[in-house]
């Protein structure tokens, strides 16, 4: 049976405008209203033919190098999934508008969910690629969703953990949803190497949010840091810090990522 099948038939979710929603979950997310704002004033919110050629972006040049740095990510992480040779569960958690998720689609053997709590962007993903039998959307909360326990080979996070308070109880849900050998991938998401680096970096992210004339995101952003994840099995597959990395970024003036790719497993 399909991912697909499983959803169809499951009795939690029903499906809707090419998308499957949790029934018990409420449409109205104060989350999505402030989100989407801000995307707006960042223009960030990318119409239906951007969207299908994500990563390539031509639009906004301010925007052009954030999205060869994704571009990067993107061919790091493709390259690593298809050494296991094997196909896929992969569930993606803060998917947005599902660029990424389509590209993993595309490019794999594999079956992918993209969740989020982000309507409107969920919507235009599972509108657009709408033709891809190993892909489907899910409106969800990932902490109330009924998903199977041991379910996913690998679950991915990029640009995500922000939004998540405790990210310990994040990872701990996580866990439960991946299979024995599962794994579970943080990219393109500031983490700091301390507590301290977060605050610091907390107090700029207020300071940007106010000059957005979006005061309401301070409380639905948040700062990690390593020593979250200390009592979790671990390492870290690639350091913007090193000096290799540094290096390309400020010589060869390559597209490297500028946060780092952290790859957690059951003990």
């Amino acid at each position: 049976m399909t991912l697909r099948d499983r959803l169809l038939s499951h009795p939690s979710f029903r499906l809707e405008k090419n998308m499957f929603y949790q029934k018990e979950l409420s449409h109205k997310n104060p989350f999505e209203e402030k989100y989407i704002e801000l995307r707006k004033r960042e223009q960030r919110v990318y119409s239906d033919d951007v969207v299908r050629n994500l990563p390539e972006f031509n639009e906004d040049v301010s925007l052009k190098e954030e999205w060869a740095i994704r571009k990067n990510t993107l061919k790091k992480l493709i390259k690593y999934l298809e050494k296991k040779n094997e196909k896929l569960l992969i569930l993606e958690l803060g998917c947005g508008n599902g660029w990424l998720s389509h590209n993993l689609a595309k490019s794999l053997t594999a079956e992918i969910l993209g969740v989020d709590v982000n309507e409107a962007e969920l919507l235009q993903g599972a509108t657009i690629f709408k033709n891809y039998q190993n892909l489907s959307f899910l409106y969800a909360d990932i902490f109330s969703a009924d998903l199977k326990n041991e379910t996913f080979d690998v679950i991915l996070l990029a640009s995500s953990i922000q939004y998540f308070p405790d990210l310990s109880q994040l990872v701990n849900r996580l866990l439960e949803l991946t299979k024995p050998s599962g794994e579970i991938h943080f990219a393109d998401t500031p983490i700091y190497s301390s507590r301290e680096e977060s605050q610091q970096a907390q107090k700029r992210s207020r300071d940007y949010f106010v000059s957005q004339g979006v005061p309401e995101m301070i409380s639905k952003y948040f700062h990690h840091h390593y020593d979250e994840l200390r009592s979790f099995n671990h390492r870290i597959l690639f350091d913007p810090n090193s000096l290799i990395s540094i290096l390309k970024r400020r010589i060869l003036r390559s597209p490297q990522p500028v946060f780092p790719w952290v790859l957690i497993k059951q003990r």
